[in-house]
């Protein structure tokens, strides 16, 4: 069986009516305007707003947008771009849901960019993209769940297996057969790239793979299109992706079961900013700070899956000034943030505020520590502080808020964050207008012109 043409037949062939249907419709349309609002948000980190105006200026012109930029370019650039700014603070969607189990994935942050922009580039309506986009990310989520990706353990998800996504958006809105798609994924194998090793020197890299899984997948499929084949064996050739980057050829069903009625996406939606494994200890706490002065904290304790303990998100603080990635990504900058602050806002992770000496002062005091029980889940957080007075308080969570497994996000939940996000982008009270707007174009059956709703006069 050749995996890949059989998974290119569902994607080019596929009505997923059943996406469309309840409860399923919310949590497309939720992750679509999560999104957005993060790469709107993402418009206020310098180094990634810099990065998306070279690519436009570096361009020719097109029919697609950019975020708060002037003019239009070509959809694989437009794409290139706002995925970089999706994930600029590291706060869009992830991570689809077989039953209860989790594919551990960030699919929305480059397959959403990509979507819009096509859309843009061949007029497509809302109802086309959101049906190409619903079969992208499942594309996406059945291959990562046959790699068994787990995080911090090598490879970045992202640059495994969104390229293949980027490359069914195209395919469905330009009309590639399933063939042409087979030939774009012999391209997209090529292209794989990605590693944690720009979390582990915190470097604002961990976005560029976001890109580029947009920007390779889109050119790949016009490559394809135009007759420059890549071959057949992308997923489970000799040298394809499962024996290359996975432990070796899956078994079928991994890929398949369920293919055509069931449509994975991501389902978390992260209440803060940064990697989720550290919203379990903001979770917690932001519970300690309840019932604990911060400015009396002399020692923290942080119990997290073994598997954490030592990874790139082991981040001690010392002497020197904390980077942005290192706050996002880092256990002991995220705990001592919510410990003095409370619910992590995106600002807290940009300049001057990043830095604060209380935040900095406690967050030298976490200590990480692996749990003892091997049912510790990947999520969960265990904190303790004591305080000048001697007393110990402590508290635990499993999934943290947003997750499907405890207490999942809700449309209101979705929405407020789009609108704070579109007020730190200085949209000021024109975030509740562009919500709405957003909402009213994804139900309908009108055309995409994201320039209209977040050009550069849109505040």
């Amino acid at each position: 069986m050749n995996l890949a043409r059989t998974l290119a037949s569902h994607a080019v062939e596929a009505t997923p009516d059943a996406a469309f249907e309840s409860p399923h419709d919310q949590y497309l349309l939720d992750r679509v305007v999560d999104t957005l609002g993060c790469m709107v948000a993402g418009t206020r980190v310098d180094s990634t707003r810099r990065a998306a105006a070279l690519v436009v200026r570096n361009s020719a012109p097109g029919r697609s947008s950019v975020a708060l930029e002037d003019g239009k370019v070509g959809p694989a650039a437009a794409s290139y771009a706002n995925a970089l700014l999706a994930r600029a603070y590291d706060f869009g969607p992830l991570t689809p849901f077989d039953g209860e189990s989790p594919i551990w994935s960030h699919i929305s942050e480059t397959t959403v960019p990509v979507a819009v922009a096509l859309a843009e580039d061949c007029g497509a309506s809302a109802r086309a993209m959101l049906e190409a986009l619903v079969v992208a990310d499942d594309v996406a989520a059945r291959i990562s769940r046959a790699l068994e990706f787990v995080p911090g353990t090598g490879w970045d998800n992202p640059g495994l297996i969104n390229r293949f996504a980027s490359a069914v958006v195209a395919a469905r809105l330009w009309n590639l057969s399933a063939d042409e798609l087979v030939q774009a994924w012999g391209l997209v194998l090529q292209q794989v790239s990605g590693t944690f090793q720009a979390i582990d020197e915190h470097s604002d890299a961990f976005t560029f793979v976001q890109g580029l899984a947009a920007r390779d997948g889109v050119e790949a499929a016009d490559l394809a299109r135009h007759g420059y084949a890549g071959g057949d064996g992308a997923l489970d050739g000799r040298f394809g992706l499962f024996r290359t980057y996975g432990a070796g050829l899956p078994d079928e069903s991994s890929v398949t079961a369920g293919l055509g009625e069931v449509y994975f996406g991501d389902r978390i939606v992260k209440p803060y900013p940064g990697c989720r494994f550290t919203h379990g200890p903001i979770d917690v706490a932001r519970n300690l700070r309840e019932v604990a002065d911060p400015g009396t904290i002399r020692e923290v304790t942080l119990t997290v899956h073994p598997h954490h303990v030592g990874s790139p998100l082991d981040l001690p603080v010392g002497d020197a000034e904390v980077s942005r990635p290192a706050a996002l990504f880092g256990f002991q900058f995220q705990t001592a943030n919510a410990l003095v602050r409370g619910r992590p806002v995106p600002a807290h992770f940009d300049d001057p505020f990043r830095n604060d000496p209380e935040v900095l002062r406690i967050a030298r005091l976490v200590r990480l520590r692996p749990a003892a029980q091997a049912s510790f889940p990947l999520t969960a957080a265990h904190l303790e502080i004591r305080t000048d007075d001697g007393r110990t308080r402590a508290d635990r969570i499993d999934h943290p808020w947003g997750d499907p497994r405890g207490v999942p996000a809700g449309r209101a939940d979705v929405d407020a964050k789009f609108v704070a996000n579109l007020r730190h982008a200085g949209f000021g009270d024109a975030a509740d207008d562009s919500l709405s707007r957003v909402r009213t174009i994804l139900t309908s059956n009108d055309r995409i012109d994201l320039s209209a709703l977040f050009g550069p006069d849109a505040r």
